[in-house]
């Protein structure tokens, strides 16, 4: 991965080995601040629930939030997790920019408070 990601020659990438349910707690990833794009790949509900807690609040305005599968159904994996997130998370507004091949994108944008 770090090969294909050229990650020695960029800087601002994170990459965390391990279940999400660790990688997540440890001191590295606290370090995180904002996210300009945001990957979550995990096919299923309860991982997908968990990337979407560690993301709340670290989102940047305009940042691009991608679903590596996303099945039609809101009562499965990634977006049913996104579903219920959304209500949650009201200082975000999702912009729908395309889906190809079961990944959909979504911009960030923050809610205005007028």
């Amino acid at each position: 991965v770090q090969e294909v990601l050229s990650f020695e020659e960029r800087k601002h990438l994170h990459l965390l080995k391990g279940w999400f349910s660790d990688s997540f707690k440890t001191a590295e990833a606290g370090e995180i601040g904002e996210i300009c794009f945001a990957k979550v790949d995990c096919d299923l509900y309860g991982p997908a629930v968990e990337c979407l807690d560690f993301i709340t609040g670290r989102l940047c305005d305009g940042a691009i939030l991608m679903f590596d599968d996303w099945p039609y159904l809101a009562t499965l994996g990634e977006t049913k997790a996104f579903m219920e997130w959304v209500p949650r998370v009201p200082q975000y507004r999702f912009e729908f920019i395309g889906f190809i091949n079961w990944r959909i994108f979504f911009k960030v944008r923050f809610q205005s408070s007028h």
